[in-house]
């Protein structure tokens, strides 16, 4: 087995985790194994993130480089986990995610995002604290449910960060939007990939 099939999660765990969290009025997305992700910028930046590691459950903040990472910055979002009280703030906005969902949320929580979609700033954050434990990546797939002329399907990574090795402290959040539905013909939910 490779260690990157090591990682995958599309298990009973990580589908019970995030199904605890409903997300179906604003999007339905699913997790699916890494081999099912078709944006290359996505198998990139999971590369990366892999070699980064280093051994470790997942690798330190200071050994991402951002000159490395820039081809992907666009589609990138770095959260950062705060405690006392649990926040998840928005410290670097790639211009996809300002583009789905708005500019100008670097800097706030993610429940600001309820101002310009109502729930899906709770949902994140429900989704993200549940994560948080898991210290593993996680590759969802589906299609966005609110609104958005010109963006339907949508791929995501969500890469766990530490600061010193221990605990979770920022997630890297890689999107793919896509125009077309990532949805099969004739069905409302995702099938799993």
């Amino acid at each position: 087995m490779t260690e990157l099939r090591k990682l995958a999660i599309v298990d009973s765990d990580v589908e019970a985790l995030l199904n605890s969290t409903d997300m179906s009025s604003l999007v339905n997305l699913g997790p699916v194994s890494f081999k099912a992700i078709e944006a290359d910028v996505l198998r990139q930046v999971l590369a990366y993130w892999q070699e980064m590691r280093m051994g470790a459950e997942m690798p330190l903040m200071k050994n991402l480089d951002p000159v490395k990472m820039g081809r992907w910055l666009s589609h990138i979002t770095i959260i950062e986990v705060q405690r006392d009280p649990l926040a998840f703030v928005y410290r670097l906005t790639g211009e996809k995610l300002e583009l789905a969902h708005g500019s100008g949320i670097k800097g706030s929580d993610v429940r600001a995002v309820n101002a310009s979609v109502p729930g899906l700033g709770d949902i994140l954050h429900l989704m993200y604290k549940q994560l948080m434990g898991y210290k593993k990546p996680v590759a969802l797939r589906g299609d966005l449910v609110m609104e958005n002329p010109g963006l339907k399907g949508m791929e995501l990574l969500i890469l766990p960060v530490s600061l010193e090795g221990e605990k979770v402290d920022r997630l890297l959040n890689v999107a793919y939007y896509y125009e077309h539905s990532l949805m099969p013909a004739g069905t409302s939910r995702l099938a799993r990939r």
